[in-house]
Protein backbone atom coordinates (compact mmCIF):
# COMPACT_ATOMS: atom_id res chain seq x y z
CA UNK A 1 0.00 0.00 0.00
CA UNK A 2 2.73 2.19 0.58
CA UNK A 3 6.30 2.63 -0.95
CA UNK A 4 8.98 4.43 -0.86
CA UNK A 5 11.45 4.94 -3.50
CA UNK A 6 15.04 6.67 -2.66
CA UNK A 7 14.18 8.95 -0.35
CA UNK A 8 16.47 11.62 1.13
CA UNK A 9 15.96 14.40 3.49
CA UNK A 10 18.51 17.21 4.04
CA UNK A 11 18.15 20.01 6.67
CA UNK A 12 21.44 21.75 5.85
CA UNK A 13 24.37 19.43 6.15
CA UNK A 14 22.38 17.30 8.38
CA UNK A 15 20.65 14.15 6.71
CA UNK A 16 17.63 13.11 8.31
CA UNK A 17 17.03 10.58 5.81
CA UNK A 18 19.38 8.85 3.27
CA UNK A 19 17.78 6.80 0.26
CA UNK A 20 15.95 4.86 1.80
CA UNK A 21 13.81 1.82 0.62
CA UNK A 22 10.87 -0.14 1.77
CA UNK A 23 7.29 -1.09 1.01
CA UNK A 24 4.43 -1.91 3.29
CA UNK A 25 2.27 -4.62 1.81
CA UNK A 26 -1.35 -4.71 2.04
CA UNK A 27 -3.25 -5.81 5.08
CA UNK A 28 -0.23 -6.21 7.35
CA UNK A 29 1.17 -3.78 10.44
CA UNK A 30 4.74 -2.18 9.76
CA UNK A 31 6.67 -1.56 12.60
CA UNK A 32 9.36 1.47 12.05
CA UNK A 33 11.58 1.37 14.77
CA UNK A 34 15.00 3.45 16.33
CA UNK A 35 16.65 5.29 18.46
CA UNK A 36 15.61 9.17 18.66
CA UNK A 37 17.15 10.86 16.21
CA UNK A 38 16.65 8.22 13.84
CA UNK A 39 14.29 9.71 11.17
CA UNK A 40 11.18 8.38 11.99
CA UNK A 41 9.06 11.42 12.63
CA UNK A 42 10.98 12.74 9.49
CA UNK A 43 9.62 9.69 7.21
CA UNK A 44 6.06 9.76 8.79
CA UNK A 45 6.19 13.88 7.63
CA UNK A 46 7.52 13.13 4.30
CA UNK A 47 4.63 10.20 3.76
CA UNK A 48 1.50 12.06 5.07
CA UNK A 49 2.85 15.00 3.28
CA UNK A 50 3.53 17.76 5.90
CA UNK A 51 7.73 17.35 5.03
CA UNK A 52 8.92 17.56 1.40
CA UNK A 53 11.92 14.69 0.44
CA UNK A 54 15.04 16.52 -0.56
CA UNK A 55 14.95 13.31 -3.44
CA UNK A 56 13.07 10.27 -4.36
CA UNK A 57 9.27 9.17 -4.21
CA UNK A 58 6.34 8.59 -1.97
CA UNK A 59 3.44 5.95 -3.78
CA UNK A 60 0.14 4.65 -2.30
CA UNK A 61 -1.47 2.04 -3.33
CA UNK A 62 0.40 1.92 -6.98
CA UNK A 63 0.30 6.00 -6.95
CA UNK A 64 2.72 8.60 -6.54
CA UNK A 65 1.75 10.98 -4.17
CA UNK A 66 5.18 13.07 -4.11
CA UNK A 67 4.12 16.39 -4.87
CA UNK A 68 0.14 15.88 -3.39
CA UNK A 69 -0.71 18.12 -0.61
CA UNK A 70 -1.50 16.42 2.98
CA UNK A 71 -5.30 16.92 2.39
CA UNK A 72 -5.13 15.25 -0.76
CA UNK A 73 -3.72 12.69 0.88
CA UNK A 74 -6.17 12.06 3.52
CA UNK A 75 -8.91 11.84 0.04
CA UNK A 76 -6.63 8.90 -1.04
CA UNK A 77 -7.10 6.98 1.95
CA UNK A 78 -3.63 8.25 4.10
CA UNK A 79 -4.52 8.96 8.01
CA UNK A 80 -2.25 9.70 10.79
CA UNK A 81 -2.08 10.41 14.18
CA UNK A 82 0.71 12.84 15.82
CA UNK A 83 3.58 11.68 18.66
CA UNK A 84 2.25 14.54 20.85
CA UNK A 85 -1.40 14.23 21.54
CA UNK A 86 -3.62 16.83 19.67
CA UNK A 87 -7.07 16.65 20.90
CA UNK A 88 -9.99 19.28 21.60
CA UNK A 89 -11.00 19.64 24.68
CA UNK A 90 -13.57 21.72 24.79
CA UNK A 91 -15.37 19.27 22.73
CA UNK A 92 -17.08 16.08 23.50
CA UNK A 93 -15.52 12.34 22.37
CA UNK A 94 -18.24 11.98 20.00
CA UNK A 95 -17.26 15.69 18.78
CA UNK A 96 -13.57 15.38 18.48
CA UNK A 97 -14.34 11.80 16.06
CA UNK A 98 -16.38 13.81 14.22
CA UNK A 99 -13.71 16.00 13.15
CA UNK A 100 -12.15 13.72 11.45
CA UNK A 101 -14.35 13.28 9.02
CA UNK A 102 -13.99 16.65 7.79
CA UNK A 103 -12.52 15.46 4.29
CA UNK A 104 -15.26 12.86 3.92
CA UNK A 105 -18.37 15.58 4.28
CA UNK A 106 -19.91 17.39 1.30
CA UNK A 107 -22.48 19.92 2.44
CA UNK A 108 -21.01 23.64 2.24
CA UNK A 109 -19.92 25.84 5.01
CA UNK A 110 -23.37 28.04 4.53
CA UNK A 111 -25.75 24.93 4.63
CA UNK A 112 -23.85 23.92 8.32
CA UNK A 113 -24.25 27.63 9.33
CA UNK A 114 -28.00 28.34 8.17
CA UNK A 115 -28.94 24.75 9.03
CA UNK A 116 -30.59 23.79 5.90
CA UNK A 117 -31.87 20.08 5.65
CA UNK A 118 -28.67 18.88 3.52
CA UNK A 119 -26.60 20.02 6.32
CA UNK A 120 -28.79 18.62 9.25
CA UNK A 121 -28.97 15.26 7.61
CA UNK A 122 -25.16 14.86 6.63
CA UNK A 123 -24.59 15.73 10.49
CA UNK A 124 -26.87 13.68 11.98
CA UNK A 125 -24.89 10.69 9.68
CA UNK A 126 -21.32 12.02 11.09
CA UNK A 127 -22.49 11.70 14.36
CA UNK A 128 -24.20 8.04 13.68
CA UNK A 129 -20.69 6.84 11.78
CA UNK A 130 -18.63 8.45 14.86
CA UNK A 131 -20.75 6.71 17.43
CA UNK A 132 -19.96 3.28 15.81
CA UNK A 133 -16.39 3.95 15.08
CA UNK A 134 -15.80 4.17 18.90
CA UNK A 135 -18.16 1.25 19.25
CA UNK A 136 -15.09 -0.42 17.25
CA UNK A 137 -12.31 1.15 19.88
CA UNK A 138 -14.34 0.09 22.94
CA UNK A 139 -15.13 3.74 23.74
CA UNK A 140 -19.23 3.71 22.98
CA UNK A 141 -20.26 4.55 26.46
CA UNK A 142 -17.86 7.57 26.77
CA UNK A 143 -18.90 8.75 23.22
CA UNK A 144 -21.08 12.02 25.51
CA UNK A 145 -18.31 12.51 28.44
CA UNK A 146 -15.95 15.35 27.40
CA UNK A 147 -12.39 14.59 26.55
CA UNK A 148 -11.03 16.18 29.71
CA UNK A 149 -12.79 12.89 31.53
CA UNK A 150 -10.84 10.25 29.26
CA UNK A 151 -7.80 8.99 30.79
CA UNK A 152 -4.84 9.36 29.21
CA UNK A 153 -4.87 5.94 27.48
CA UNK A 154 -8.50 6.47 26.48
CA UNK A 155 -7.70 9.91 24.73
CA UNK A 156 -4.37 7.94 22.74
CA UNK A 157 -7.69 5.47 21.23
CA UNK A 158 -9.93 8.99 20.74
CA UNK A 159 -7.10 10.32 18.78
CA UNK A 160 -7.08 6.68 16.44
CA UNK A 161 -10.88 6.78 16.15
CA UNK A 162 -10.40 10.60 14.76
CA UNK A 163 -7.84 9.18 12.05
CA UNK A 164 -9.99 6.31 11.26
CA UNK A 165 -13.10 8.78 11.11
CA UNK A 166 -11.44 9.55 7.48
CA UNK A 167 -11.48 5.96 5.95
CA UNK A 168 -7.92 5.66 5.68
CA UNK A 169 -6.64 2.11 3.50
CA UNK A 170 -3.36 2.82 5.23
CA UNK A 171 -3.09 4.66 8.85
CA UNK A 172 -0.22 6.42 10.41
CA UNK A 173 0.37 6.01 13.99
CA UNK A 174 3.27 7.90 15.41
CA UNK A 175 4.27 6.25 19.26
CA UNK A 176 0.16 5.16 19.99
CA UNK A 177 1.51 3.70 23.23
CA UNK A 178 4.14 6.81 24.33
CA UNK A 179 3.58 7.42 28.08
CA UNK A 180 1.11 4.86 28.74
CA UNK A 181 1.39 1.89 31.54
CA UNK A 182 1.67 -1.72 30.58
CA UNK A 183 -1.83 -2.13 30.93
CA UNK A 184 -3.54 0.87 28.98
CA UNK A 185 -0.33 0.35 25.90
CA UNK A 186 -1.81 -3.58 25.77
CA UNK A 187 -5.23 -2.38 25.20
CA UNK A 188 -3.89 -0.12 22.50
CA UNK A 189 -2.19 -2.99 21.20
CA UNK A 190 -5.60 -4.72 20.72
CA UNK A 191 -7.34 -1.87 18.99
CA UNK A 192 -4.50 -2.02 16.38
CA UNK A 193 -4.84 -5.48 16.04
CA UNK A 194 -8.30 -5.11 15.56
CA UNK A 195 -8.11 -2.23 12.94
CA UNK A 196 -6.06 -4.03 11.37
CA UNK A 197 -8.37 -7.43 10.80
CA UNK A 198 -10.45 -5.31 9.29
CA UNK A 199 -8.30 -4.89 6.08
CA UNK A 200 -6.60 -1.28 7.66
CA UNK A 201 -2.58 -1.56 6.14
CA UNK A 202 -0.87 0.00 9.62
CA UNK A 203 2.63 1.69 9.78
CA UNK A 204 3.28 2.27 13.25
CA UNK A 205 6.55 4.17 15.12
CA UNK A 206 6.88 3.13 18.25
CA UNK A 207 9.09 2.54 21.07
CA UNK A 208 7.59 -0.25 23.21
CA UNK A 209 9.21 -3.21 22.19
CA UNK A 210 6.26 -5.51 23.55
CA UNK A 211 4.07 -4.08 21.35
CA UNK A 212 5.85 -3.64 18.41
CA UNK A 213 6.24 -7.33 18.72
CA UNK A 214 2.89 -8.32 19.46
CA UNK A 215 1.56 -6.62 16.57
CA UNK A 216 3.89 -6.41 13.95
CA UNK A 217 4.26 -8.08 10.82
CA UNK A 218 7.36 -6.90 9.92
CA UNK A 219 9.78 -4.63 11.11
CA UNK A 220 11.76 -1.93 9.34
CA UNK A 221 14.73 -0.54 11.86
CA UNK A 222 16.26 2.49 11.37
CA UNK A 223 19.40 4.50 12.87
CA UNK A 224 20.96 7.86 12.00
CA UNK A 225 18.17 7.94 8.68
CA UNK A 226 19.14 4.70 7.43
CA UNK A 227 18.15 1.41 7.20
CA UNK A 228 19.90 -1.15 9.57
CA UNK A 229 17.97 -4.23 9.08
CA UNK A 230 14.39 -5.27 8.11
CA UNK A 231 12.38 -8.29 8.16
CA UNK A 232 9.91 -10.41 10.38
CA UNK A 233 9.98 -9.69 14.16
CA UNK A 234 12.35 -12.81 14.99
CA UNK A 235 14.68 -12.09 12.33
CA UNK A 236 14.98 -8.39 13.27
CA UNK A 237 15.30 -9.47 16.96
CA UNK A 238 18.47 -11.74 16.43
CA UNK A 239 20.20 -9.21 14.09
CA UNK A 240 23.25 -8.12 15.72
CA UNK A 241 23.11 -4.79 14.14
CA UNK A 242 19.73 -3.61 15.68
CA UNK A 243 21.38 -5.45 18.66
CA UNK A 244 24.40 -3.00 18.53
CA UNK A 245 22.25 0.02 17.56
CA UNK A 246 20.15 0.16 20.70
CA UNK A 247 17.50 -2.76 21.80
CA UNK A 248 19.73 -4.91 23.47
CA UNK A 249 18.03 -5.96 26.67
CA UNK A 250 15.09 -4.55 25.40
CA UNK A 251 14.23 -6.45 22.81
CA UNK A 252 15.21 -9.28 24.85
CA UNK A 253 12.91 -8.06 27.54
CA UNK A 254 10.02 -8.51 24.69
CA UNK A 255 10.84 -11.96 23.74
CA UNK A 256 10.61 -12.90 27.17
CA UNK A 257 7.45 -11.07 27.84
Amino acid sequence: MIAVRGVSVQFGGLAALSDLDFAVPRGTVKAVIGPNGAGKTTLFNVISGIQAPTSGSVLLDGEDITSRPPHERVRRGLARTFQNLQVFSGMSVLENVVVGMHARLHAGVFSALLRLPSGRREEASARHRARALLGRVGLAGKADLPVSALSFGDLKIVEIARALASEPTVLLLDEPTAGLPASEASRVAEVIRAINTEGVTVLLVEHNMRVVMSVSHDILVLNFGRRIAEGDPASVRAHPDVITAYLGADIEAAHCA
